[in-house]
């Protein structure tokens, strides 16, 4: 039973080793942070086309979004060949990804076997993973400063918490939202307020230090927001697919079911809520936390979902009590993104299916908080290693 363990474990690495080998020679997201990085060393502006199009020797067409310090990664690299550049990130991230399973597996994982840990953070979620490995993306770096966060959260470390909170938040803004765990943490109330203070004015301080270019992606960043919205298999979010299916024609009627979706989880989760806040763990929280986020954010990028992980896993350990129904459970995430790697386009179906999966895991904390208050197992779990 061990060697056919052991020989699932390494057919999975190997089968997500190649799909990342094909992919990884045209990284495109790295190669926009890394021509933008180029043209803030040459005083250019990283948000222009023109200008990183000009460092690129070639047309650039995905622009930069993120804020001026969000550079700051990119500039040493900038230095390197591209093509060099790119497998330093690439391995950088790979050594981040083996961080982040060995502290999901020590810390919210306990008692779920290897190879349901591997193969999910792998292939779930439409493979989330390797597609931020093959294009480069930042939602592995932006994931492990999230995790290292909730692991002093968890931990009762709130300051900590709110140092690593921020540090994700300077790509995408909006995990800044995590911050508000830190108010349900298991110190004083007037140590929980001053973290969350703390946290954003981390954040701002993050933000603003890159001015006046500070400006300029204020501006870049809202252009964006209220252009075209991304939809289909980058962006499987609520918005995303409702989107989708109502077509460019009828974006208000879509936010306007979006915001009607977003009542229902809000009202949906409410009991649960409380339920937690009488009886709840720190790592039910986090876990609670991350799967509102996802449903609830307006965008989801299909990176985003790396997130998601944990809470699957979590949710199927401690929710689900039948051995047979957990397995069949984990090979039902990891099919789900095993199907997309197969020759020809997969179904347009298929897009959905992170966004899903996240509902089927809010149904599951619901009823399982739902009845028992609580997703402790009754058998004895190991310590979380005190005050940290």
């Amino acid at each position: 039973m061990k060697v056919a363990r052991v020989a699932l474990a390494l057919t999975l690495t190997c089968v997500a080793a190649l799909y990342v080998a094909v992919g990884a020679s045209q990284p495109w997201d790295f190669e926009t942070y890394y021509h933008a990085a180029s043209a803030w060393r040459a005083h250019l502006d990283p948000y222009d086309l023109i200008a990183l199009s000009s460092v690129a020797g070639k047309p650039v067409e995905l622009p930069f979004l993120y804020p001026p310090v969000a550079l700051i990664p990119f500039l040493a690299l900038s230095f390197l060949p591209l093509s060099a550049a790119s497998l330093v990130w690439l391995g950088l991230k790979l050594g981040f990804l083996a961080g982040l399973l060995t502290m999901w597996r020590k810390t919210f994982l306990l008692g779920i076997p290897g190879e349901a840990v591997l193969g999910v953070t792998l292939f779930g979620f439409n493979a989330a993973v390797l597609w931020d490995l093959r294009t480069g993306n930042v939602a592995i770096v932006e994931a492990l400063l999230l995790w290292t966060g909730f692991l002093f959260y968890v931990r009762g470390r709130i300051l900590r918490s709110a140092c690593f909170i921020p540090a994700a938040s300077v790509f995408k803004i909006m995990p800044i939202a995590f911050l508000g765990l830190l108010l349900v943490g298991p110190s004083a109330t007037r140590k929980r307020a001053l973290a969350v203070v703390w946290g954003v004015a981390l954040l701002a301080g993050l933000l603003l230090a890159g001015w006046p270019l500070t400006m300029r992606w204020a501006v870049i960043l809202a252009h964006s927001i209220i252009g075209e919205r991304q939809k289909g298999e980058v962006n499987p979010s609520a918005l995303g697919i409702l989107d989708g299916i109502l077509g460019d024609k009828h974006q208000a009627l879509a936010l306007t079911l979006f915001g009607l979706y977003a009542c229902a989880i809000v009202l949906a989760a409410y009991p649960m809520l409380r339920r937690l806040r009488q009886r709840g763990s720190p790592e039910e929280w986090v876990i609670v936390a991350i799967t509102l986020w996802i449903l609830l954010a307006p965008r989801v990028m299909i990176y985003s979902y790396v997130l998601m992980i944990v809470p699957a896993l979590f949710a199927v350990r401690h929710a689900i009590t039948s051995p047979r129904m957990q397995a069949l459970s984990y090979l039902v995430l990891m099919t789900q993104g095993l199907v997309r790697l197969l020759p020809g386009r997969p179904p347009a179906a298929l897009a959905e299916g992170p966004f899903l999966l996240t509902l089927a895991v809010f149904a599951l904390l619901i009823a399982r908080i739902g009845s028992v208050g609580s997703l402790r197992s009754p058998e004895p779990r190991s310590p979380l290693g005190g005050a940290g």
